[in-house]
């Protein structure tokens, strides 16, 4: 009797002391986050659902009757916004969203046109220095998101150009198709036909900007001279 008395205490003392012990931390003792879409997936653009207010793979959803507003995004980051080492001026008519994640500096909404099912979406993304990877790989991976209807290569069909603007190297992309856009490995993103995007990589010495914009194709033609504009606009923080 007196050998399992011991043998109780020795077991309720042994439960004890395991439970008082500090437990080494693993990944699964993790509280469960969202899971990261698109380019925020890795630390370089790869295909996304460019997501709106709506919650649409590449476009609106979101109330188009919000009042628009210029948005002036400045270095200085007053009201408690984050200060970046660019700038730029989003045109008239241009409806600033919040940003989904961190990886994504800015975000606006390109009210849609008569006749087109949702908004278009302009989103900026940067990652710091070095980060991102270099023009031509995030170009192939923006191109991968795209099909042409007569099978052709998106790389064979898209217009380039180039250009300096504030001392930056400016790559800018222009490609219309069938938009397939979605998480890496992950199942594929609904078929979006007569889509496109026009795309700015902007070469800083914080690291490359990715501005990408993705919507219905005659949403984004409707605004595509002011995305122009606010190409146009960027600049290095506090060179104006």
């Amino acid at each position: 009797m007196r050998g399992l008395v011991l043998a109780v205490c020795a077991f309720s003392m042994s439960c004890s002391s395991s439970d008082s012990a500090p437990r080494e931390w693993s990944p699964a003792d993790r509280p469960e986050e969202a899971e990261p879409e698109g380019d925020e997936a890795r630390a370089q653009p790869v295909g996304e659902p460019v997501r709106m207010p709506g919650g649409s793979a590449h476009g609106g959803g979101g109330p188009s009757g919000e009042m628009p507003r210029d948005d002036v995004h400045s270095a200085a980051g007053g009201d408690g916004a984050e200060a970046l080492p660019l700038e730029w001026q989003a045109p008239e008519g241009w409806r600033s969203v919040p940003p989904a994640s961190s990886m994504r500096k800015a975000e606006w909404a390109l009210p849609k046109v008569e006749g087109d099912g949702e908004d278009a979406s302009l989103v900026v993304f940067y990652f710091g220095s070095g980060q991102g990877g270099d023009v031509e790989s995030n170009l192939d991976r923006w191109y991968g998101q795209f099909e042409q209807p007569d099978g052709r290569p998106t790389r064979e069909v898209a217009r380039l150009d180039h250009r300096t603007v504030s001392g930056l190297r400016v790559t800018l992309a222009d490609v219309t198709g069938t938009f397939r856009g979605g998480m890496p490995g992950g199942p594929p993103a609904e078929p979006r036909p007569e889509t496109r995007m026009l795309a700015a990589i902007v070469e800083a010495p914080s690291g490359p900007w990715f501005f990408k914009l993705v919507g219905p194709k005659r949403t984004v033609e409707r605004w595509r001279a002011s995305f122009d504009t606010f190409v146009a606009s960027l600049r290095p923080a506090g060179s104006s």
